[in-house]
């Protein structure tokens, strides 16, 4: 009986080492343009697997960040809502700054389509290539300055890790906004809802969007929503 033990405690260690990687609390959050401050509105998607695209819509292809990505993550930005093709702006999580997750903010364009992708590292085992064209970004948290690349090299490992198609799309599902009176508030959007959501923000109309949306994060009996 001792294999078969041994399988299981193999097979249960992998399950729970890949449930882990699939829960990791990374939030791709794109903003209005030249939105980098954290109490700036945003939309995000929540706990998005690396590879998996961000997809938005107007008014949130302004500008885009990373919550919860630890240093030498890379972060893509595109002028499409499905993360194909090559990217139009990307960024690395710094390692030399002091902040363990510190924030590269990249600007999306301000266009009707966009969308966002984090990965673990680089695609290939050549170096990273040093940028062509570099501005730097100082944002509102207390972060340090962060690179922000817009014109990429030509790099054969660079080409092929930006040219990854994602695993697949996601629509933000949070919402955060500061209401008429200076209150805080982040509202869960259900799938296929952002556009309506977005036409109330766009209209100030933010009594609309906390009696139509659910305040987040949800009761304990709806955290569990499918369309998360």
């Amino acid at each position: 009986m001792a294999v078969p033990c041994i399988f299981i405690v193999v097979q249960t260690i992998f399950l729970t080492l890949s449930f882990v990687r699939l829960c990791l609390a990374v939030n791709v959050v794109l903003r209005q343009p030249g939105q980098c401050d954290t109490e700036a509105p945003s939309v995000r998607c929540p706990d998005l697997p690396a590879d998996s695209c961000c997809q938005a819509s107007f008014p949130w292809c302004g500008a885009m960040i990373c919550e919860g990505c630890n240093a030498g993550i890379f972060l893509y930005a595109y002028h499409n809502n499905t993360c194909t093709g090559a990217s139009d702006a990307w960024c690395v999580h710094n390692s030399n700054l002091k902040e363990k997750n510190s924030t590269c903010c990249l600007d999306l364009g301000g266009g009707e389509f966009c969308g966002g992708v984090w990965r673990k590292g680089w695609a290939t085992t050549t170096a990273i290539p040093t940028p062509t064209s570099v501005t730097t970004v100082v944002t509102a948290e207390p972060t340090g300055v962060m690179a922000v690349v817009t014109n990429v090299p030509t790099d054969v490992g660079w080409q092929e890790q930006k040219n990854k198609r994602c695993f697949g799309s996601i629509e933000p599902t949070i919402m955060s906004f500061v209401d008429a009176g200076g209150r805080h508030r982040d509202i869960y959007v259900p799938k296929g809802q952002m556009d309506r959501a977005s036409e109330l923000f766009m209209a100030r109309d933010f009594e609309g969007l906390v009696n139509q949306f659910m305040a987040w994060p949800l009761p304990e009996h709806d955290s569990k929503a499918e369309d998360l």
